[in-house]
């Protein structure tokens, strides 16, 4: 790009391929104008929920600053906080560095995730693990849901346009959709399949606990606070999510449970 304020692009482009199953590329840059560059990668994925790869291709964005930097990550954090970035320095004139914190944090938002101690978006990996990359694997997880490629990249382009002005996503029918599956799956063989895929693809040591965001999602989503020692067995309403059930904060792992006729 030309520089940090217009983010205008020069033209000039650099390609490289997919080196492996593990998604790595390589890309010699040579002259760069400035510091700032815009990537592309298009590819197939691997699926967390399925365990497979996907049967189409998808295009993700990502917009860095190369200074100091070998290594970028590509993922749905950097494509989710593009268009964002874009209008935070073209419109509202921030410095590149303070929009991408910005866009990141509103990002991570959707899932009432907290990202003020996080890395750059393009730092994180859902092989990686640490917190931060625990938070992208759930962010991964709960966004592809049982969705093929096409509706996965319907969806991301949807919260990246409703995003983009005022870093908010307003739907609130897809949210409890999302909310909805997060809740299905906790605490069933269903995530732990999930676990069980990413160990199985050998890209780290270990997996972080990304089933905890995956639970604070749907939770915050009901209106159903924090399950703790302090008020397990209690029983309460979800002020969202589905009208007729009521949640027990159970005694074993304090996770929020559907009460049975008993205990309401």
């Amino acid at each position: 790009m030309e520089d940090g304020r217009t983010l205008t692009q020069t033209g000039n482009s650099f390609n490289g391929k997919i080196l492996n199953d593990n998604g790595e590329f390589k890309i010699n840059a040579r002259m760069l104008v400035s510091q700032y560059v815009m990537l592309e990668a298009t590819g197939y994925y691997r699926n967390e929920v399925t365990g497979e790869n996907s049967n189409s291709e998808l295009t993700l964005f990502a917009i860095t600053d190369v200074n100091d930097r070998n290594i970028v990550n590509v993922n749905l954090l950097t494509h989710l906080e593009y268009e964002r970035v874009i209008y935070l320095v073209t419109q509202k004139k921030m410095k590149v560095r303070a929009a991408k914190k910005q866009a990141q944090k509103e990002v991570f938002g959707l899932l009432h995730i907290d990202a003020t101690n996080f890395s750059n978006s393009e730092d994180l990996n859902i092989a990686g693990e640490s917190d931060a990359d625990a938070a992208l694997l759930a962010f991964s997880v709960v966004l592809q849901g049982d969705r093929s490629v096409s509706e996965l990249s319907e969806l991301l382009t949807k919260i990246a346009t409703d995003m983009e002005k005022d870093g908010a996503w307003n739907d609130s029918t897809t949210r409890k959709a999302l909310a909805d599956w997060a809740f299905s799956i906790d605490d069933t063989i269903h995530i732990r399949e999930i676990r069980k895929n990413v160990e199985n693809w050998g890209l780290s040591e270990s997996v972080p606990n990304f089933e905890k965001y995956v639970r604070n999602f749907w939770t915050v989503e009901y209106g159903l606070g924090e399950c703790f020692v302090m008020n397990e067995g209690e029983v309460v309403s979800a002020k969202r999510g589905p009208a007729s059930n009521r949640y027990i904060c159970g005694r074993d792992h304090h996770l929020w449970r559907i009460a049975t006729d008993l205990e309401k």
